[in-house]
């Protein structure tokens, strides 16, 4: 009798209604996903299945901007890097990637007030500075000028630390360098400095 009392009497009839009912329930679970209604579908509440608020969607990716995007325009003066931040902010992009010869003076390393204006803007219209890059070649045979690619590189490695930016694109080359001995190729370039001597902190506003 205790037993008759708590659990309902089987049958395979009540088992295949509460089935049929359970599969209906799920046909609205995606619609309700999508939109983000609370509502409840008819199968879900013959189910017994409560309602509650979906978890908010998470938004994995980010738009940013590569300022090639306006290279003429901006090679020919005719657009500065802050009004392309101002189009960033308004056409809703979160970030901006900014090539090193879109900055004035490439390929020489910009003054700080400079770079922390750009960054200083950017951070105010809420965009993110997503990466930079310069215009190298490693392929070049004469090692004196291949050192100076790197030198390049690296000063280029302090300003996307300057900007906040978390990359910085660089190239291999295009040399044929047909001809010339392999041995004059793999020598290394010439160290320009230690890391002792780059170890500086830089990124702030």
């Amino acid at each position: 009798m205790y037993r008759s009392k708590i659990v309902p009497k089987f049958s395979f009839k009540t088992c295949h209604m509460h089935r049929k009912n359970f599969l209906t329930s799920l046909l609205g679970i995606p619609a309700i996903a999508a939109t983000g209604l609370t509502t409840i579908t008819p199968g879900a509440k013959a189910a017994g299945i409560k309602g509650a608020a979906p978890a908010p969607p998470t938004k994995k990716l980010k738009t940013s901007l590569n300022a090639f995007s306006f290279n003429d325009p901006l090679l020919a003066g005719k657009m500065t890097i802050s009004d392309m931040l101002d189009f960033c902010a308004e056409a809703g992009f979160e970030g901006v990637d900014i090539t090193g010869y879109y900055f004035t003076g490439y390929p020489n390393v910009p003054a700080d007030d400079y770079l922390y204006g750009i960054k200083r803007k950017a951070f105010r219209l809420g965009i993110g500075i997503s990466g930079t890059g310069v215009r190298n070649d490693f392929t070049i045979a004469d090692p004196t000028r291949r050192t100076e690619e790197v030198q390049l590189v690296k000063n280029w490695i302090e300003v996307a630390a300057k900007l906040g930016a978390p990359v910085l694109r660089i190239f291999a080359g295009n040399q044929k360098n047909e001809g010339i001995s392999t041995t004059i190729l793999y020598k290394p370039p010439t160290r320009s400095s230690t890391s002792s001597e780059r170890s500086t902190p830089n990124g702030w506003v």
